[in-house]
């Protein structure tokens, strides 16, 4: 095998180049076409979409990307994922892969204008530059604009040795027994679908696919409650109601003393006293990392709090990344004799998935993604895990998520698309991180009928406008992975990031007692 680099210079520039369109299709519309084009016989944008695609910037595109590590006895290319897509019909399935954003018709989709050979190519894996050449693959397909007037989505495919890349923990390569380890590196835009409406396209590739939408179908029959009365339902109703109109007035007057409480983001503070406001970088640092069993932080979780989740765990380890992170800043100043503040207290954006973290069965992918804002330890704290718990209890009550998504719905109907970018940087109300979290299957998949095993998963977030540091907690196959997207200036070192998030976790484990447990 060749030691090239993950992705060389000729396979990242053939990543935007077009070859052909559709094989009997003109690529270009003739001015008779276009204009006997029915709105009504095109697919409508959702609302989030429009506003994803409406609110991002050159440096801040909206495009999220992941990658799936696989491991089997021969090599996975780019002609077995296609193989793959059409025998599982995924283009039938879920037509929103094979659309693109209409440039003659803003608000709709139209049919892509790339095969879907186009979209999805080969690269090669490196021998010697073990994480760097993936790192850099990821930061260029988060930081470079996606050409949504072809296509809203492409993936690059990639083989090499089994533990080449990096992708895969060093810990699970020693329990690997396969020669090879391929790589799909995916990402697509907002206006597609959100990240749990893509990974659930995606799911359909898989051998289990079927089976995991049944379990999905047997857990919502659970919840289903029983018949109830009119009188019941009008109750829950008028409950309903209540809830929201109070819980609306709160979640905005909260919303407001965030914006009062943090003024600017404390990263841009340390930056503007660097001697600089330039914020036109649009790499951006990387890192992952398999952080732990999820059974181990549910017990860590329990064992420090009966209520305590372990979305709670991992946003208390983030606040105490991000207050290191400020620390070595204030070092890095005060030797040039510049002051940078204690920041007792930072502010966190969470996005949330309406429907729970799952795509329903027999529903479209979509946007159905809202979001909150949160105050959480900064600097100098010492209850942090507690303080994390209450503000996040109170806030996955209220309806906070619920009406950043009907806001953001109501921009894009009746304001200025020009406004949106304003909105969605105030509404994160100069937030320090964005925290998301996603959900995948609970045991390992495989794809092309078991000749592959999915080893690894990893999503990495693109960064709202002036946020500068993006977070991913993703579970799959019982382990939970974190990954690392961050603005230079604010984050330097990604890896060194991930190891203060590690260093907090290792403490919380130790005070749990859970450690001792699992020795004895």
């Amino acid at each position: 095998m060749a030691s090239s680099s993950f992705l060389s210079a000729a396979a990242r520039a053939a990543t935007g180049a077009t070859l052909v369109s559709f094989s009997s299709i003109s690529s270009d519309w003739t001015f008779c076409e276009k204009q006997n084009v029915e709105p009504n016989l095109q697919t409508r944008m959702t609302s989030i979409g429009k506003f994803s695609h409406a609110s991002e910037t050159l440096s801040n595109p909206s495009v999220p990307a992941l990658f799936l590590a696989m491991t089997g006895p021969k090599p996975f290319q780019a002609a077995d994922f296609i193989k793959i897509w059409k025998s599982k019909d995924i283009s039938n399935r879920h037509p929103r892969f094979e659309q693109r954003l209409d440039s003659t018709n803003d608000g709709y989709f139209a049919p892509a204008k790339k095969s879907l050979e186009e979209r999805v190519t080969d690269t090669t894996l490196p021998k010697t530059l073990y994480r760097t050449e993936l790192a850099l693959s990821i930061s260029e397909l988060l930081s470079n604009p996606l050409d949504v007037y072809k296509s809203l989505w492409e993936a690059k495919v990639a083989f090499g040795e089994l533990g080449a890349s990096g992708a895969i923990s060093q810990f699970k390569v020693k329990q690997i027994s396969d020669n090879f380890e391929s790589i799909v590196v995916f990402r697509s835009h907002h206006a597609m679908a959100d990240g749990t409406s893509l990974a659930s396209g995606l799911l359909d590739l898989c051998d289990e696919a079927e089976e995991l939408k049944e379990e999905i179908k047997t857990q919502l029959k659970k919840h289903v409650g029983k018949t109830k009365t009119l009188l019941e339902k009008i109750r829950k109703w008028l409950r309903q109601i209540i809830w929201l109109c109070i819980g609306m007035m709160n979640s905005i007057f909260y919303q407001i003393f965030l914006w009062g409480s943090m003024p600017k983001n404390p990263f841009e503070v340390a930056l503007t006293l660097s001697g600089s406001d330039d914020h036109s970088t649009i790499a951006r640092t990387i890192s992952w990392c398999d952080a732990a069993p999820v059974a181990e932080i549910k017990k860590v979780a329990k064992a420090l709090g009966q209520d305590i989740t372990i979305n709670d765990v991992v946003v208390s380890c983030v606040s105490y990344a991000i207050s290191k992170q400020l620390e070595v800043h204030r070092l890095r100043l005060e030797a040039s004799g510049k002051v940078l503040p204690l920041f007792k207290h930072i502010n966190v954006v969470v996005p949330v998935h309406l429907t729970g973290g799952v795509l329903l069965p027999n529903k479209p992918m979509g946007n159905m993604i809202g979001a909150f804002c949160a105050r959480v330890p900064g600097e100098g704290v010492k209850n942090r895990l507690e303080e994390v718990h209450e503000t996040f209890s109170w806030l996955k009550r209220s309806p906070s998520a619920l009406l950043a998504y009907l806001l953001a719905r109501t921009s894009t109907a009746v304001l200025p698309l020009s406004w949106n970018k304003f909105m969605l940087q105030k509404g994160s109300c100069n937030a320090c991180a964005a925290i998301s979290n996603v959900k995948s299957s609970p045991r390992k998949l495989h794809i092309g009928e078991g000749s592959q095993t999915i080893q690894s998963v990893a999503g990495f977030l693109p960064l709202p406008p002036g946020v500068p540091v993006g977070v991913t907690v993703c579970s799959y196959a019982g382990t939970l992975t974190l990954t690392v997207a961050a603005q230079p200036w604010a984050v330097p070192d990604a890896d060194q990031f991930l190891l203060w998030v590690l260093e907090e976790y290792r403490r919380l484990l130790k005070s749990s007692g859970v450690l001792q447990t699992i020795k004895n």
